[in-house]
């Protein structure tokens, strides 16, 4: 039979040290002539409707809403 006593343990050790963190970026400003996206919630017909009526006029979505706001603003205020 073997002798316990005299049988090396295995070592343990922690292992590497996780990675260090990378620094966040979503602190920087976008630039103003960037698009970035605005998510608002509408009933799916409208949504369909808007879409629709973008592509017939051959503009891309996000332009027509630009013209919508626009026209909003200066009769709104």
């Amino acid at each position: 039979m073997a002798q316990v006593k005299n049988l090396s343990r295995p070592l343990r050790r922690k292992g590497a040290p996780p990675p260090q963190a990378k620094p966040v970026v979503n602190l920087e400003k976008h630039p103003s002539e960037a698009k970035v996206p605005l998510q608002v919630k509408i009933p799916s017909e409208i949504r369909i409707d808007f879409k629709s009526h973008a592509l017939i006029h051959n503009m891309d979505a996000s332009d027509l809403f630009q013209v919508v706001w626009n026209y909003y603003r200066e009769h709104h205020g």
